[in-house]
């Protein structure tokens, strides 16, 4: 018995210690030995809980501060608050000017440099990029190409509209040509889509579909709504086309000032 007793009292000392290192005092437990003659195991189950309750408050704290850089970091509520903001933005949509000409000109340039950058080669552009970033003047006068402007700063953001000439003259008139029937008018070309460009600092922030709703509305208006449509895209555009309805045509070039320029005619048929 002897022996065992000093045995507990190793242990018991023993785990005084651990439970120091872990800055735990249990003098209370072993004041309960003394003055209550509770067991040997029921001291080294209130050391326990004591441990435990310590460690899952640990726990607890490196939840909350794992928390703030997994799943939804603190950056990332910001990023996405202001992008929210960004995509609040209603934008003035305006018929263009000649007054437009200078700042659309470095819209342009910059947009077709950096966001066709991916799918036509550098050498390319450094030659095709001058020759289309030069607002034509029949359509910064022609009342149904527009620009997008910041409400608060004025500055353009954004061009396009819809032409019911073809831009291609020398192309016949397509098979998707309205009014089209044998016993009605002559057919018509279909509405042309025209020099879409967004600036690289407002992409995905709705200004091309801003122009877009206004383009529809306006074709609607003007030309009905079974009215086919057409638009000759570049590689980079035709993912936003699609989302708007337009199907792939044909792959084409199209002459560009002594160069072949690689587009996509696109059509997008009436609504059924």
């Amino acid at each position: 018995m002897k022996r065992i007793g000093n045995c507990s009292s190793r242990i018991i000392i023993g785990t005084a210690l651990v439970a120091t290192f872990f800055n735990i005092r249990l003098g209370h437990s072993f004041s309960l030995i003394s003055s209550h003659g509770l067991s040997f195991g029921h001291c080294i189950n209130q050391a326990n809980g004591l441990i435990n309750s310590r460690s899952l408050r640990t726990q607890h704290r490196g939840l909350r501060m794992s928390g703030s850089n997994e799943g939804v970091p603190a950056k990332t509520h910001g990023q996405d608050k202001a992008q929210e903001t960004k995509q609040r933005i209603e934008w003035i949509i305006r018929p263009s000017t000649i007054e437009d000409d200078e700042e659309l000109s470095k819209l342009m340039l910059e947009s077709y440099s950096k966001l066709l950058a991916a799918d036509y080669n550098d050498d390319f552009l450094e030659k095709a990029v001058p020759m289309i970033s030069k607002p034509r003047p029949e359509l910064l006068t022609c009342g149904t190409w527009y620009v997008a402007q910041h409400p608060q700063t004025n500055q353009l953001v954004g061009c396009g509209g819809w032409t019911k000439t073809n831009p291609n003259p020398s192309k016949p008139v397509s098979s998707g040509a309205n009014n089209s029937s044998p016993e009605g008018p002559p057919a018509l070309p279909p509405p042309h889509l025209r020099h879409f460009a967004t600036s690289p600092s407002a992409t995905r922030m709705g200004v091309a579909s801003a122009i877009w709703s206004r383009c529809q509305n306006d074709i609607i208006e003007q030309c009905g709504a079974d009215t086919t449509l057409e638009v000759f895209s570049t590689i980079s555009a035709e993912g936003f086309y699609q989302s708007l309805g337009f199907e792939v045509e044909e792959r084409k070039n199209i002459p560009v000032g002594g160069l072949n320029f690689p587009c996509t005619l696109m059509r997008r048929p009436p609504p059924i």
